[in-house]
């Protein structure tokens, strides 16, 4: 038996159904453009077609962001005064 259809999923997904068969959001898989089929005012989409998809696109590593520059060592967090405690109001003592 087929791996993804033992993990739940069906041949005809529903919008939140495929954005989460393609571990992504909602709003990614609205990107990728699929033909979405119209089930009784519903959009569904056909699983084969997703995987042609996903399969089609371009795989390369996720890229390292260079570590930011060294900061102004006048913006350090360094303080300025000593830290004191405020009197309280209406304390007698």
């Amino acid at each position: 038996m087929n791996e993804s259809k033992d993990q739940g999923f069906h041949s005809w997904l529903t919008e939140s159904e495929a954005a989460d068969y393609c571990r992504c959001s909602l709003w990614a898989f609205r990107k990728m453009g699929l033909h979405a089929y119209n089930s009784g005012g519903r959009k569904v989409y056909f699983r084969d077609a997703i995987d042609r998809c996903l399969h089609s696109r371009p795989w390369s590593r996720a890229q390292l962001v260079p570590s930011a520059p060294p900061a102004d060592p006048r913006l350090s967090a360094v303080r300025l005064r000593p830290y004191k405690p405020r009197k309280k109001r209406g304390a007698d003592v």
